[in-house]
């Protein structure tokens, strides 16, 4: 929905007594009286000036980034006070503008633009597209994708050393006739993941899963944990919220360990013996004797199935600690971090989840001046400063802002006031690179219908000597079936 959705006339809903009342008035009023009401209206449209479009169009579906951008800066007031735009425009004498609308919305809308080619009030100059969403852009050889190359942007302005490089990763595309990888998106965020658990719980049980260290580990003290509670009353109680349908987690344990299911040059590793051994040990954690892990309730409902104690820990990437804030404020100072276990030593002690960029669209008319309003908008330390005091404490792609205070103060909300900005720091340069493709989503899902026969094996108590050679199998076919998907849809020469 646009910005200026909220602006229109309300109609009643279609089939309610005042839309009746209203199809009734407006059928007997007289021919005449309807004719001279649009000639007047439509000389009062000929001569009102519309308004000016502004010189650079953005689109977000992030209604925190619009209002960042939009709204007075923190800290100003009166009618006067500048938003980052005004201080963009008064800096280098160009206008923008932002457009909110939903995810799902302007994934078609700007699908639409790209094969069509349009710009101008019907295509923005820069847009913000999702993790999940940027695969489907990238499908076309790299000269006939919508958004614009932006490594000598990057090279020419020092960023390319100042971002995280792993997090280049998902935006880009290897162009198959050089070898070279193609930016097309800058990550506004890491989204480093954690563990958060219930301290007080597992506290009371005589269990610190800080101790763990391993998976293999992590798992035989929630075992302990889910015993003591059982035999306290609550045997439904489980230790982690673990999805037995999404790969959410089982991505995050396989990323973890460098690997990811389609890298970079649309290769599949299913066959690699680590996602095997993922797949095994994930469907011990969601089913059978050694279970530790449940389903949460959809959306934000997983806040509050921790604050019940239905699950006692959750895998939280930088962005859901805000969600415990809101949606459970009766857990402060209840819960405590941790990084992840690991499955190696050469793991990393955290993954990542989520993201989003920024991009110029090829049909931009000047990209020179885009390129400058996404470095004042997402890189800029005018941007930064404004993310913080309008309270988003996500951590940016670029080391050089980790060093604020705002990520190393100590948070009420956990136990003992524990600085969890510093852990999300230590671990955002730790964060493993993950690719996304225009077959990563497929690939995802293959992977999911993996997971969903182990679990049922697990599940259905069969001897569990033939589960590997069972998930080895069910691993092969994926491959196979993905590998299909990608040999239909390959447009590379």
């Amino acid at each position: 929905m646009g910005l200026n959705a909220d602006r229109g006339i309300c109609h009643p809903p279609p089939g309610t007594r005042q839309s009746r009342q209203a199809v009734r008035f407006s059928l007997g009023k007289p021919i005449l009286t309807l004719l001279l009401a649009a000639a007047v209206s439509g000389v009062a449209v000929w001569r009102r000036a519309g308004a000016p479009r502004a010189d650079l169009i953005v689109w977000s579906f992030d209604q925190t980034h619009v209002r960042t951008f939009r709204d007075p800066l923190p800290g100003t007031v009166g009618r006067s006070a500048p938003s980052l735009f005004d201080q963009f425009r008064r800096q280098t004498g160009f206008s923008a503008a932002i457009s909110l609308m939903g995810q799902m919305g302007q994934n078609v809308r700007l699908g639409s633009a790209f094969m069509s080619g349009a710009s101008g009030p019907s295509a923005p100059d820069l847009c913000e597209i999702e993790i999940h969403s940027i695969g489907q852009f990238l499908r076309p050889p790299v000269d006939d994708i919508g958004l614009l190359p932006l490594n000598d942007f990057l090279e020419q302005s020092g960023w390319d050393r100042r971002i995280v490089a792993s997090r280049l990763a998902p935006w880009s595309k290897t162009d198959p006739r050089t070898g070279r990888r193609i930016v097309y998106g800058i990550p506004q965020d890491v989204h480093p993941v954690t563990i958060t658990y219930r301290k007080d719980l597992f506290d009371q049980a005589g269990i610190d899963p800080r101790q763990a260290g391993t998976w293999s580990r992590f798992q035989g003290l929630c075992l302990a944990f889910q015993d003591y509670w059982a035999a306290h009353g609550r045997p439904d109680r489980r230790a982690i919220a673990l999805s037995t349908d999404s790969p959410d987690e089982i991505v995050e344990m396989l990323l973890q360990r460098h690997v990811n299911l389609i890298d970079q040059s649309n290769r599949l590793h299913f066959n690699d013996a680590k996602v095997l051994e993922t797949v095994v040990f994930y469907a011990r954690l969601v089913a059978g004797q050694r279970a530790i892990g449940a389903d949460v309730s959809p959306g934000v409902g997983w806040t509050q199935d921790l604050e019940r104690g239905n699950v006692c820990a959750v895998c939280t990437p930088d962005w859901k600690a805000d969600d415990l804030r809101e949606f459970a404020p009766d857990l402060s100072g209840k819960v405590a971090m941790m990084p992840l276990p690991r499955f190696d030593a050469d793991d990393a002690p955290t993954s990542t989840l989520g993201g989003t960029m920024v991009g110029i669209c090829r049909s931009c008319p000047h990209p020179e001046t885009a390129w400058k309003l996404l470095e004042f908008l997402y890189l800029g330390p005018e941007a930064i400063r404004a993310r913080l005091a309008a309270g988003d404490n996500v951590l940016p792609a670029i080391p050089q802002y980790w060093s604020d205070p705002a990520y190393h103060k100590g948070d009420p909300f956990f136990a003992g006031g524990q600085n969890i900005g510093d852990m999300y720091v230590t671990l955002a340069g730790q964060i493993p690179e993950r690719f996304v493709t225009p077959y990563s989503y497929q690939a995802e899902l293959a992977l999911a219908a993996v997971m969903h026969r182990a679990r049922q094996y697990v599940a259905a108590d069969r001897r569990m000597d033939g589960l590997d050679r069972a998930c080895a199998g069910w691993l092969a076919e994926a491959q196979e079936d993905v590998q299909r998907r990608i040999d239909f849809g390959n447009f590379e020469p």
